[in-house]
């Protein structure tokens, strides 16, 4: 082995592939994965031994397991730059030790308190609307509208079955047992009936300068929506915006199980969970942060800083 060749443990490199065939749990439950493998790191290790080499490669790591993954890839791009920054202070090892720890649990908070700010955010503006349309599933969502039947208790909520894992289904179900009223239905249902929606709100798994990465299908609803004259909103933690310079990548094809059960000769499956669709088709985008239209978000989307390790190349 080379001389000052940083070396990551077998349980840690267990854990990053563990991450990486995380296929069904949603941002926040991966991220706070991801806060837990670098917390493993630092938990088994002397200060002393603490080698910052090797916790830059753990995060490193990380961002490769779970590459479409904005709120993991914003956590993982800040924890990089922050551990530049200690690199230049004069701190002892338990300092270190100590720093990064409050760096991890700060984060894990903000990502908590930001997703009650969204909520609160979006139930005071939507509070005398109905019926509103969502699409896919989403904790936020979901919290959202609970907020709002308090306000509203005559609240209709039209939630599609969001093909092909039916993930729609389960929010209505969720919903229901709360007491809302929920109209289900096929996905191209909704298509036909949006002229009855007088808002339609979706989530989002990442923003890009070129759009909003959301459920397949979510791109011809808004697109269909906007058309229609009707207000589109989009809920997110503003720990969800793709700095410039960094490349997502492609999305890879979905099992074809998902449509059909069993392989047959001449029939190609094709299968994809996410689509992008264009900032300026939304009436504008609720975050922990305050409400923002397309023009304010660009800025903040372009304002961010991206480690160096992370950059396009």
């Amino acid at each position: 082995m080379k001389k000052n060749q940083s070396t990551i443990a077998y349980n840690i490199k267990d854990k990053i592939n563990e991450l990486s065939k995380d296929s069904i749990h949603g941002s926040s439950f991966l991220t706070r994965k991801a806060i837990n493998i670098v917390r493993l790191y630092l938990d088994e290790i002397k200060p002393s031994k603490i080698e910052m080499k090797t916790l830059t490669k753990i995060v490193q790591l990380i961002v490769q397991a779970q590459p479409t993954m904005a709120l993991l890839i914003n956590f993982s791009n800040r924890l990089l730059l922050f551990l530049d920054k200690i690199k230049e202070k004069d701190f002892s090892d338990e300092e270190k030790k100590q720093t990064i720890l409050n760096f991890l649990e700060l984060f894990n908070q903000s990502i908590e308190t930001g997703e009650k700010r969204i909520c609160q955010n979006a139930a005071d503006l939507l509070k005398s609307i109905s019926p509103i349309a969502t699409f896919s599933s989403s904790g936020t969502i979901q919290h959202t509208l609970e907020l709002l039947h308090k306000k509203n208790n005559s609240l209709l909520v039209y939630c599609p079955e969001s093909r092909p894992k039916n993930e729609g289904i389960l929010l209505a179900k969720s919903l229901a047992e709360n007491n809302i009223d929920v109209s289900v239905m096929t996905d191209a249902t909704l298509f036909s009936i949006i002229k009855k929606v007088n808002a339609l709100i979706i989530g989002a798994d990442a923003i890009t300068e070129k759009g909003v990465i959301n459920k397949i299908g979510s791109y011809p609803l808004v697109k269909l929506a906007t058309q229609q004259k009707i207000p589109v909103y989009c809920l997110f933690h503003s720990y969800k915006l793709i700095p410039p310079n960094f490349n997502l990548g492609n999305e890879p094809k979905k099992p074809a199980t998902d449509i059909l059960e069993k392989e047959q000769e001449n029939i190609t499956v094709i299968n994809f969970y996410f689509d992008s669709t264009p900032l300026n088709y939304f009436t504008g985008f609720i975050t922990d942060k305050g409400f923002f239209q397309t023009k304010e978000l660009m800025k903040k989307i372009q304002n961010q800083d991206i480690h160096s390790s992370l950059k396009n190349k």
